[in-house]
C-alpha cells in the first residue's frame, strides 16, 4: 500500500510542477470498500500539465485506491500532503 507521501512524490516526478506549485492529496472519506481514499484539489498550473496531473491521479486512483496516511499531516478524516517540486 502506498503512503500519502510517496503518491505525492510520484505525481510531481510525473508532472514536473512549476516552481511555487505544490501537488497536494487530501484524505477523503472513502464509503464502500473500491471507493478511493484520497483526492487531488485542481492545482493552478498550465494546461498540458494540469491535464497530465488529472490523467496520472486518475491512473493511481484506479491503481491504489486506498493509501496509507500514517505520514499525512493533520487529523484523521481530514489528513493532507502537500509537496514541492524542490523537495524531491
Amino acid at each position: 500500500m502506498k503512503t500519502a507521501r510517496t503518491l505525492a512524490q510520484e505525481l510531481i516526478s510525473c508532472i514536473d510542477p512549476p516552481r511555487g506549485i505544490a501537488i497536494v492529496v487530501n484524505e477523503a472519506p472513502s464509503t464502500r470498500p473500491d471507493d478511493p481514499n484520497w483526492i487531488i484539489p485542481p492545482a493552478i498550473m498550465d494546461p498540458m500539465r494540469a491535464q497530465r496531473l488529472a490523467e496520472k491521479a486518475a491512473e493511481l486512483r484506479k491503481s491504489y485506491p486506498l493509501i496509507d496516511w500514517s505520514d499525512g499531516d493533520g487529523s484523521p478524516g481530514v489528513r493532507r500532503v502537500a509537496m514541492w517540486a524542490s523537495e524531491l
